[in-house]
């Protein structure tokens, strides 16, 4: 009934949000040891960048209006970064 309906709408919302949750979060998790209170900690290589584009903010705004803004913002990021 309903409560069987419920169960398999939420098992099927669950599994749509595990790709938002992170490895080590889900890691824990499975193997036991993700306790209420207790501090998930993983060290790893990593990097940061912080870059400016000058006019992001105008670019942004001309192509929100556009049908296909977002791919053409996706290009523009692209051969930005590259």
């Amino acid at each position: 009934g309903v409560v069987n309906w419920f169960k398999s709408r939420n098992n099927e919302t669950l599994k749509g949000s595990l790709a938002f949750v992170p490895w080590i979060v889900q890691q824990s998790y499975f193997e036991g040891g993700l306790d209420e209170g207790k501090i998930i900690m993983h060290r790893g290589s990593g990097a940061v960048v912080f870059s400016d584009a000058s006019g992001f903010t105008a670019l942004t705004e001309r192509l929100a209006v556009k049908s296909n803004g977002a791919e053409l913002l996706s290009q523009c990021l692209t051969a930005f970064f590259t």
